[in-house]
C-alpha cells in the first residue's frame, strides 16, 4: 500500500543510527519509557516501551530492504514546505527565516530610578 500510493517510509540520509540515538532521547523526554506507536494492520497500532539496539537495526535492515525495491517510498525533500523549492516564499517564511539568521544582539535592563 505504501509503495502503491508513494508514501514515503523514510528520508534519504536516515541511518539506523539515527534511529537509535532519536529513541534515546524520545525515552529521556516520555520519563524513560518509549510508548513508541507501531502500526498494527490498517487504522490501528500498538504501543512499545522500549527496543533494543538489535531491533532497530533488524527493523532497519527490512526498511532499506524494501525501499529499494520501492524508490518511490522515499521522502523527496524537493516536495517540503521548508525546502525553499516549492513557490515563492510567504512573508511570514521570510520573516522567520530573517529572525532566525539574523545576528542577535542583547540590551541589559535596569530597574528605573523612583
Amino acid at each position: 500500500i505504501l509503495s502503491l500510493f508513494d508514501l514515503p517510509c523514510s528520508i534519504v540520509g536516515i541511518t539506523a543510527d539515527t534511529y537509535k540515538l532519536a529513541t534515546k532521547e524520545i525515552t529521556v523526554h516520555r520519563d524513560g519509557i518509549l510508548r513508541a506507536p507501531l502500526p498494527k494492520g490498517i487504522g490501528s497500532c500498538t504501543f512499545v516501551d522500549s527496543f533494543t539496539d538489535e531491533e532497530i537495526e533488524q527493523a532497519f535492515f527490512k526498511l532499506e530492504q524494501f525501499m529499494h525495491k520501492h524508490p518511490n517510498t522515499y521522502w523527496d525533500n524537493s516536495k517540503s514546505f521548508n525546502s525553499g523549492t516549492v513557490g515563492p516564499k510567504s512573508e511570514e517564511q521570510t520573516i522567520l527565516h530573517d529572525i532566525k539568521t539574523s545576528p542577535r544582539t542583547t540590551v541589559e535592563m535596569t530597574p528605573s530610578a523612583k
